[in-house]
């Protein structure tokens, strides 16, 4: 009897334990799910913003590019030498050159002091992940040049007979147009 009693209490135990169990605090599947929702959510914006940072990044290149073209035509027009822009299609990369007063031409050309840095004027699209795709320049070369009239002319100094343009990443596309040197980014 005594055995039958201590098997009763055990049960009794055994209940109330599994009840404290079964009443211990636990996720519904509600839950689970507004959960599993959010977090979806959250890494879609995530997403979309890495997107618009990369092309935000590579219209800020465009944009550079734009303004350091104008920046060497400014440099021929205000020297009363030629200034070139000179392109590097395997580094992404360009240099801004001024020819000295002697008449040396392109080869004996000296890099143009960056204003803000006082260093040699280079840039590197592949530092910030933009590139440059292509350049279009009639004549041939990598070279643009704006003569002291602030005209684009070719790598043989010879005024350019169409427009010139240098395609990056992103599809932008900037346009040196020939005759007047105007630069845009289309």
């Amino acid at each position: 009897m005594t055995s039958d009693l201590v098997m009763r209490r055990r049960s009794r135990r055994e209940f109330a334990d599994s009840r404290r169990r079964a009443e211990a605090p636990a996720f519904s599947l509600v839950e689970l799910v507004a959960t599993m929702v959010i977090i979806a959510t959250a890494a879609t914006s995530v997403c979309l913003v890495i997107a618009r940072l990369s092309s935000t990044r590579e219209r800020a290149a465009a944009n550079q590019l734009v303004r350091d073209l104008e920046f060497a035509r400014g440099v021929a027009l205000a020297s009363g030498v030629r200034a070139w822009v000179r392109f590097n299609l395997a580094d992404d990369s360009y240099t801004i050159v001024r020819e000295s007063t002697s008449g040396s031409g392109l080869a004996g050309a000296a890099a143009v002091a960056d204003p803000g840095t006082g260093a040699a004027f280079a840039e590197n699209f592949a530092d910030d992940g933009s590139g440059i795709v292509s350049i279009s320049i009639p004549g041939g070369l990598f070279d643009v040049g704006f003569d002291t009239r602030g005209r684009p002319i070719d790598s043989n100094a010879t005024l350019l007979s169409s427009d010139a343009s240098v395609t990056l990443s992103g599809g932008h596309v900037v346009t040196i147009t020939a005759r007047t040197g105007l630069t845009v980014m289309n």
